[in-house]
């Protein structure tokens, strides 16, 4: 997206959110809807309406969130290695590209924590069925989600000296291969943290955000600027290396800094299109895989984290 052009809906107060009907969803449905969110909500450097790369647009987001839709409102049935492969499989044969591995391998878990959680909506009880869904993992959820990175032809777990993606076909220790790669990968850090980023920064920046600016697409917007200030990208930094990620952060600081949350702020754009450059290897693609997981937290809970 360029400075002369920016989407409308930007600009369009939308109504109130109605949080507690959205935590009377089914645990596929609110997958669906935290997926849908952040693929439509305006974010500096991602894909959203109006602004699309080469080879990945808003409707192939929109596709592999109706596909993890379906996938995880079976999270009873399956395992999270089956959840993540089966979700990665159909979204690719939907999609051209990549579009969810990151966002898969967060709610997948979180989907099963959900579903063994019934209609029961405290975050505290989320967070212990999460610990046991993380404690159970299996070798074989290891080898199926190790197939599905690689399927989706996506880089990050496989630059350890074991554990390789690309070298391991075998049962595997899912948790521990995660805790080798949690330094340069903020997803991985979930599984070996019991996604404490998730629910302790990322869902109450989300929240404060969204009530900041009483509008739930604009609060995404603004929570993501404040996410990009505080914290390296590590898509961006696998990708373009230590000091663009640290560069990243800066621009981002200099927009929070202004409170230039308007996309339509010069310092907005001027992010956006610097995020943009370089053939969009600059996206900050794990931190909006972040955001889908901290809406599915906000959707679960009606809004509320206490």
């Amino acid at each position: 997206m360029s400075s002369k052009e920016l989407p409308i809906s930007s600009s369009i107060r939308q109504t109130p959110f109605d949080w507690q009907a959205a935590a009377n969803l089914s645990v596929g449905a609110a997958v669906g809807l935290a997926c849908t969110l952040e693929a439509t909500a305006v974010k500096a450097g991602n894909v959203f309406p109006g602004q699309e790369f080469h080879d990945l647009g808003v409707a192939d987001f929109l596709a592999a969130a109706a596909v993890c839709s379906c996938v995880m409102e079976r999270a009873d049935d399956f395992s999270t290695g089956q959840l993540v492969l089966e979700s990665v499989q159909r979204s690719r044969a939907a999609t051209r590209s990549n579009a969810n591995l990151g966002i898969v391998l967060l709610l997948a878990p979180l989907a099963k924590a959900a579903a063994a959680g019934g209609r029961h909506r405290d975050i505290a009880a989320l967070r212990q069925q999460l610990t046991l869904q993380l404690t159970n993992l299996t070798p074989e959820d290891g080898r199926l989600v190790f197939q599905a990175i690689r399927e989706a032809a996506a880089g990050g777990l496989g630059d350890a000296e074991s554990h390789d993606v690309n070298a391991t076909q075998v049962d595997v220790d899912l948790l521990e291969a995660m805790r080798m790669g949690r330094d340069r990968d903020k997803i991985a850090e979930q599984y070996s943290t019991g996604f404490a980023f998730v629910f302790e920064t990322v869902a109450p920046c989300l929240q404060r955000a969204i009530a900041d600016e009483g509008d739930l697409l604009r609060g995404i917007s603004r929570a993501q600027i404040a996410l990009l200030a505080d914290h390296i990208d590590t898509l961006i930094q696998r990708k373009c290396g230590a000091a663009i990620a640290e560069e990243a952060k800066q621009r981002a600081r200099i927009v929070y800094d202004a409170g230039a949350f308007d996309v339509r702020s010069p310092e907005w754009i001027a992010l956006n299109d610097w995020l943009c450059g370089d053939g969009n290897r600059r996206n900050p693609g794990t931190t909006a895989d972040l955001i889908a997981a901290g809406l599915f937290v906000l959707i679960r809970s009606g809004f509320s984290l206490a």
